[in-house]
């Protein structure tokens, strides 16, 4: 079965998905090093260290019976502005791109576990003490929250219809909303949120250690406080996807402010008091340990807000601001340190990234959250971490292809290694279960000829040491 791969995510700052098939079995070892005690190279920007903002790196060697080329190439950027800005042939020589920045640090970080006293505890913080419990299947036309309904349509398409491609078009209408299974728990609840008729979705994922909060208002209207603006839209970036004026089945993203230019956001634009109430959410109500620069943007704030748009349901697309209602904020979660994504250790199946979500705010407060939350950060091990220039981190990856690389799963054609991409990866502690260091790692994809993907070579960024081949499995 061929398993082609046509692109690659890169950095969050493209605003991708990681795109991995999957990881199985393959050789891992931690690393001895993580304060960056190697011969790297001098300065305080990843460029510095990397030795340069276009790095590709060429090479051929044989694994066994085949012969394998390493054909490299990342672009360092200034920033996620930079980034946006690159062209469709730049992103096509170079495939990925890397941030520039100066903070790299690495963390002592432990997997979240279930844990329903802890879930106990979100319950009430969030709903009070007068919650109901939903065990029913959950749909919009029974006037469930939209949010809590994609979350366990979430949950039923991950968890129980993983690996059965045959069923993935064929979703029921309603979706269980409390299940306690061997392989995920998902538990829904009805309540008040902030006088807020809300309902509550809790999910621990077990074969990624992941925990899911979703909190979502039944009605939007009743955080509007309009009962006839019953449709939310988010203007991501300050801008609104809209259909084209000529072809209302084309749609493209038009810019918020020149839509509704005499309408400004109800809920203020102080980003210093939306990044402390963001901060005061994850970090005191619902006490999930995050590294502040995780939770809020601190570099580019804009990009991290979106802003919430109440309107009567179709309404938007007529563009009459006497119907429209700007009033919010959705904050994003930041998913990488020092602007590098950060992944969740996964050797059965797949890599996702471990923190990540969302939180909307209006001057209520808090109204809504989707967290994805598998990490807690105990210990910030050092500041800034030295890497290895591109060159020797390379070199030293075609030394650990050569000795682990498993050439049979090439299936009978050459090897192609390509697309790097610098990120962060929790290396697991050889005497404490559970407990990972969270270090910078490049992350190579492995092909068998040009197309078909084999796995993925994941190797420490300050040392070389390959951490591990996490292979594809069918």
């Amino acid at each position: 079965m061929k398993r082609t791969f046509t692109h690659r995510a890169v950095a969050v700052i493209l605003g991708m998905a990681f795109l991995l098939a999957g990881c199985g079995k393959g050789t891992e070892k931690t690393s001895g090093s993580e304060s960056g005690d190697t011969e790297a190279g001098q300065g305080n920007l990843l460029s510095e260290m990397l030795g340069g903002t276009e790095l590709t790196y060429h090479s051929e060697l044989d694994i066994g019976s085949k012969h394998a080329t390493m054909d490299l190439k990342t672009l360092v950027v200034g920033s996620r502005k930079d980034a946006d800005s690159l062209t469709a042939e730049q992103m096509a020589e170079y495939g990925t791109v890397i941030v520039d920045t100066d903070t790299l640090p690495s963390y002592r970080v432990r997997e979240v576990k279930e844990d329903t006293d802890k879930e106990a505890e979100i319950v009430k913080t969030l709903l009070g003490d007068d919650v109901k419990e939903v065990r029913r299947t959950v749909s919009v036309d029974n006037g469930d929250a939209r949010g809590a309904v994609e979350c366990c349509s979430d949950a039923y398409s991950l968890y129980v219809l993983s690996g059965r491609a045959n069923d993935m078009l064929m979703y029921p209408k309603d979706y269980p909303a409390w299940v306690d299974d061997r392989n995920y728990t998902l538990h829904t609840y009805e309540g008040k949120h902030n006088d807020i008729d809300s309902q509550l979705v809790v999910s621990y994922r077990k074969d990624t250690k992941m925990l899911v909060i979703n909190l979502s208002p039944k009605k939007w209207s009743d955080v509007s406080g309009n009962p006839q603006y019953t449709e939310m839209n988010q203007a991501d970036g300050g801008q609104l996807m809209l259909p084209d004026e000529n072809d209302a089945q084309s749609y493209s993203m038009k810019d918020l402010s020149e839509c509704f230019p005499d309408l400004t956001n109800q809920a203020g634009s102080d980003t210093d008091q939306i990044r402390s109430e963001v901060w005061d959410f994850v970090s005191e109500t619902l006490k999930l340990k995050m590294p502040r620069e995780t939770v809020v943007d601190s570099g580019d704030m804009g990009r991290a807000l979106s802003q919430l748009v109440f309107c009567p349901e179709g309404e938007l697309t007529k563009k009459d601001p006497k119907n429209v209602l700007i009033d919010g904020y959705l904050v994003q979660l930041q998913t990488g340190l020092g602007q590098q994504s950060f992944y969740v250790e996964n050797p059965g199946r797949n890599m996702v990234q471990a923190n990540s979500g969302t939180v909307s705010v209006t001057d209520r407060g808090v109204v809504a959250c989707d967290i994805h939350y598998a990490y807690e950060f105990e210990e910030r091990l050092t500041d800034r971490v030295e890497l290895l220039t591109f060159e020797k981190a390379m070199d030293a990856l075609k030394t650990g292809l050569s000795e682990q690389l498993e050439s049979e799963r090439a299936d009978g054609e050459d090897i192609t290694v390509s697309r790097p991409v610098l990120c962060y990866y929790p290396v697991a502690s050889a005497d404490k279960k559970g407990e990972y260091t969270y270090i910078p790692v490049w992350c190579a994809m492995i092909y068998s000829g040009d197309t078909d993907f084999i796995g993925e070579a994941i190797q420490n960024a300050m040392d070389g040491t390959l951490i591990r081949i996490a292979y594809y499995e069918e």
